[in-house]
């Protein structure tokens, strides 16, 4: 089923039950054939759930650069042929289509975020599918009711960067 919802965003006071906060934490730069990358990790209500990959930082261009440290506002994406997602919005500049989807090596990523496990290669992530997949569960456990995920309240999300630009 194609659809679009936005999650509704809490920034400051006390997180709710059902809110989902999400923090990724730039902590290497790595390097390897297919180019140069930021490697953290993204922790869910403050539990280690993946490895990310992104670009490194390149003035916050479209497409060639990891976005500034910051909270982030998102919403589901399912439309197109990469299935589900999540798309930063309020991203500074004018930047559009930030998202963190799957994907495995920096040619993957487009400015975006890639989650995963740690590859045993530089540079990548992993088993990429399995935790997107994952990611929508957790997602769906947070809504009290799985309608919730068909309509435009959703579930609160606040996304949380940290590290280098």
């Amino acid at each position: 089923m194609k659809f679009v919802m936005l999650l509704s965003l809490f920034f400051i006071g006390s997180v709710s039950a059902d809110e989902l906060i999400i923090n990724i934490e730039r902590n290497m730069t790595c390097g390897d054939e297919k180019g140069e990358a930021i490697m953290g990790r993204m922790l869910i209500d403050g539990i280690e759930f993946a490895s990310t990959l992104e670009l490194p930082w390149r003035d916050n261009r479209n497409d060639i650069s990891h976005i500034p440290s910051g909270t982030y506002r998102a919403f589901i994406r399912t439309d197109g042929s990469r299935g589900f997602r999540l798309e930063l919005i309020n991203v500074p500049g004018e930047r559009r289509n930030v998202q963190i989807h799957s994907g495995n090596t920096v040619k993957d990523i487009e400015g975006c975020i890639l989650i995963g496990d740690l590859g045993a290669r530089r540079c990548r992530v992993t088993d990429s599918r399995n935790k997107i997949s994952s990611l929508r569960d957790i997602i769906a456990q947070k809504a009290s009711n799985p309608e919730e995920l068909r309509t435009d309240r959703g579930i609160p999300i606040t996304i949380k960067i940290s590290g280098a630009n």
